[in-house]
This record gives structure tokens, sequence and C-alpha cells, in this order.
């Protein structure tokens, strides 16, 4: 019995010893993980660095003049390696050092990541048949996706039956008022898009307990015969959802939401300075519903930040289509300093001590829009080049790790002054200021393997535009014009038609 007692006790440290051990080597690979994930960092750090000299060695006349000639063309051979999209080098082969060989070692460390050569050049013809024939596309598909006057006619039909119930609905004051917002009302939404409402409470009114309020109409609206009812009475800001009993369109319904009302107006205001505003928007959101892109709860982007996306690219353009609407004055003169920024102040719905500026130029009537659009007019850019040099610009241009995406300031936004003043992350990731409540960052929601993903989309995209409308085989103009643009970014190939995938990237 002792002899058995001993030898289970031996078993038991033995037993403890190898639990021990696997759990420090447990720690061991953790701590190692760690350490190479941030090895990883700072050697893409390093190499983005590398490449940011070489590029100014290889780009600029007067850095060159600092290097010999045999240096500035081992130089231009290095950058050769360098993929922006990528942000890393290819391996270099010393077996030949010519710039063929290094742009191979390129394509092949692309086509092995990527799947596909992504194209760097940008387009320099605007009025080829190839790129009007992608215009005549945008403007086609525009067509068919622009909401119809019936759309808005049971739309508002919509609302006023919705009106109704709230009016009548115990728990809600009788001045309560519907407002509709959101894609369906902004310029930006298709004949399908849902239909979001608010309420609109009478001045000075709160509720005591906003969710019992809310639950209670959502009984009143399900005993009204509105289908598919889910009420999320615990959000930020409670919602209804349900669908339509009499047109089965797809609604919802919050407590008050003033600054979306407010976020609605603004972008409905850019929408109608010119129309390839509200094209690029039609366009890319479909591209990215197409593409999976669009799903912020499986980690991409909303619509609502695709559309400030196109705000800010067509605002940055060498002729600006749309101004900054938040820096103009209410006589619709350019504010020349941050103390002319005219003041709006707006108590925060749901942060009650936080107020946010919701000032932007409206104009006031017809002669105010047209000045603002013979701004527009001044860039003669047609929908399909500022298509191409949109996904390009998202692609290789803006630069994630310094830069903020925002509509509300006229300079390059900083990421370490977001970082600063709101405790945005400094990451390399996309982030997007909202142009109202500015703390809050509406890519937030992007995982980083979306956002390399997504950066990649924008890529192929382009390619894919690039491939058509260089391609040799380019169709004749007659049949160009019934291509589907949709059939070109869309597809799963980066090339159009099968067509070659070779030109230099």
């Amino acid at each position: 019995k002792e002899k058995k007692e001993k030898k289970d006790g031996e078993d038991k440290e033995k037993e403890m010893e190898e639990d021990n051990k696997m759990e420090k080597i447990v720690e061991n690979l953790a701590a190692l993980r760690i350490e190479r994930v941030s090895c990883d960092r700072k050697k893409n750090d390093i190499e983005f660095s590398y490449a940011s000299v070489l590029k100014a060695i290889v780009t600029n006349e007067q850095v060159q003049a600092l290097f010999r000639s045999n240096q500035i063309h081992q130089y231009n051979l290095e950058y050769q390696l360098w993929c922006p999209l990528l942000e890393t080098f290819a391996k270099r082969s010393d077996q030949e050092n010519t710039m063929h060989a290094f742009k191979a070692l390129k394509e092949a460390m692309q086509t092995e990541k990527l799947s596909f050569v992504p194209k760097f050049q940008q387009l320099s013809r605007h009025d080829s048949p190839e790129i009007i024939s992608v215009t005549k596309s945008c403007e086609s598909l525009c067509k068919k996706l622009s909401p119809t006057s019936h759309f808005f006619e049971e739309r508002e039909d919509i609302r006023l039956r919705i009106l109704n119930i709230v009016k009548n609905c115990p728990s809600m004051p009788q001045e309560t008022e519907v407002a509709v917002f959101g894609s369906s009302a902004n310029g930006f939404g298709s004949a399908t898009s849902d239909v979001d409402m608010c309420i609109k409470l009478p001045p000075n009114f709160h509720f005591d307990d906003p969710p019992v309020a809310m639950g209670r109409l959502a009984e009143d609206l399900e005993e009204a015969g509105m289908l598919k009812l889910s009420a999320r009475l615990t959000a930020r800001i409670p919602i209804i959802l349900f669908e339509d009993c009499e047109t089965k369109m797809e609604c919802d319904i919050s407590m008050e939401n003033p600054l979306s009302v407010l976020n609605t107006e603004l972008l409905s205001t850019y929408a109608n300075i010119d129309k390839r505003v509200r094209e690029l928007g039609y366009i890319v959101k479909k591209w990215a519903k197409a593409r999976n892109l669009n799903s912020p709860s499986e980690g991409t982007l909303s619509s609502y930040g695709y559309i400030l996306m196109i705000i800010h690219f067509l605002q940055r353009r060498s002729r600006p289509i749309v101004p900054n609407l938040q820096r103009m004055k209410p006589d619709g003169k350019l504010v020349q300093s941050k103390e002319e920024i005219p003041v709006m102040s707006f108590q925060h719905p749901t942060e009650r001590d936080f107020h946010v500026n919701t000032y932007f130029y409206k104009p006031k009537d017809k002669i105010s829009l047209k000045s603002l659009q013979n701004m527009a007019n001044k860039n003669s850019e047609s929908t399909g080049v500022l298509l191409a040099n949109f996904f390009y610009y998202y692609a290789i241009e803006f630069d994630y790790r310094q830069h903020v995406v925002s509509v509300n300031v006229d300079a390059t936004l900083e990421k370490d002054l977001k970082a600063e003043i709101d405790c945005w992350s400094m990451r390399n990731n996309l982030a997007i200021e909202d142009p109202f409540e500015t703390f809050y960052d509406v890519a937030h929601v992007v995982k980083p393997s979306k956002f390399h993903h997504l950066r990649e989309e924008f890529a192929m995209a382009y390619t894919k535009i690039i491939n058509f409308v260089h391609s040799k085989d380019s169709l004749s103009e007659p049949d160009a014009s019934k291509i589907d643009l949709m059939d070109i970014i869309c597809c799963d190939t980066p090339s159009f038609q099968n067509g070659e995938n070779n030109l230099d990237a």
C-alpha cells in the first residue's frame, strides 16, 4: 500500500511537471508570436520608409543631382521590386539585374499574393472610345438604379401610415412627427432602398424611459399589420425594424435621431451639386454589394462610409467637383480661418453634456445652387474617368498610415491629431471622420484583414478598367456601348473578357 501511494505520488508529480512544461511552452509560443508581430510591423515600417526614399530619388531630379548615374540606376532597379499595394518588396535575385527581370519578380509576387497583377499607371487619354463607353455604361446603370417618382410616392404613403399609428400611440405626444432620412432621402438611394424613419418629438419634450415608449409603439405597429417586426430597444438609439404591410418595403423607425436627419440633408446637398456625385454613389454602392464589401457586421464598410469616401475624393480633385460645405459662410463665400467657421451648436442626442457643430452651407435658392454647379462644371472629367480615379486614389494614392478620410476639413487630416484628441488608433487602417460627430470613426468596424482585402479590391477594379481601356482587342464602339459596367468591375477575374493581364505595373 505504501509503495502504491508512493508511486501514485510520483506519477502526480510527473504529471504536474509535464503540465508546467506545457504551460511554459504555450507562454513562450505566445511571447514569440507577439515578438514576431512586432518585428513584422517594424520590418514593414522600415520597408515603407526605404521605398519612400527610393521614390524620391527616382522621381525627383533635384534629389538625383546628389547621386552618381550608376547609383540612380541601381536605386531605380530596387524600386521596381516595391509593390505599393502590398507595401513590401519582392525578393531580389542576383542572377539578372535588369529592369525586366526585377519587374518579373514583382509580378510573380503579386500573382502569388493577390492572384492578379495590379496596374498602377494612370489614364493617359480621357476621350478614347473605350473610356467613353465606360461612362455611357455608368450613366445607363444609374438610370436603372435611380428611384422613380412612384418610389417616392410609396415612401410618402408609408410615412403617413406610420405617422397615423404614432399619433394614436398612447406613449407618444400628439405633436410628434415622423421624418425620413438615410439613403432613400439623401440622393444616393436606389429603388430598392430601405425606408429609414425617425420620430421627431415636440420641443423640450423628453421621455423618462425611451425603450418603454418604443416598446409600446412596436405593439401598435404589429397590431396595425406590419410584418417581420423586430424591436431593438436596448440599442444606443432604440429602433424598430419591420416590413410595410401594403408595399412590402423594408422599413425601420427609431427614436428621435436629429443628427441622422441633418446628415441626410448634408449628403443630399452634395448630391444635388452635380449629377456625377450621385452617379458615383450608385456605382460604388452597387460594386461594394456585388463584391461583398458593404457589411459592417462582417467587418467591412457601410454604404454611408463609401459615400463619405466619394465626397472626400471629389473635394480633392485638381479642380474640385464639390466644395467643403461646412467651410462656407451663409453668403456662399469660403471661410479663410477657423475663427470664421459658422457655428450651429446642437446638443448630442445620447451624450447630453456634448455639443456638436451641425452647420453647413445650404443654397437658399436656384441662383445659389447654380453657383455651386458652375464650380463643378470647371471639372470636365467624365463619370467613367472619375470612377477609375476613385479606385486608383484609394488603392494607391491615399496614405492610410498617416491620414484620415474627412469631408469637413480643407487640409489633410492627420491620424496623430485624431489619436491625440479623440483617442483614435494609429494602426495602418482605414479611418473616416463623421461630418458632425467628428469624434466618431465611421470605419472603426473595418477589421485589419478586411481593410487589406478592400484595398486589393480597389486595385482590382481599377485594373479591370485599365485592361479594358488599353486592351489591343478592344471592341468597336457600337459593341462597346453594349457592355455592362458591372461585368467589368464585379466579375471574379481581374481582366476584361479574359483579356491579357500583362501591362507594365
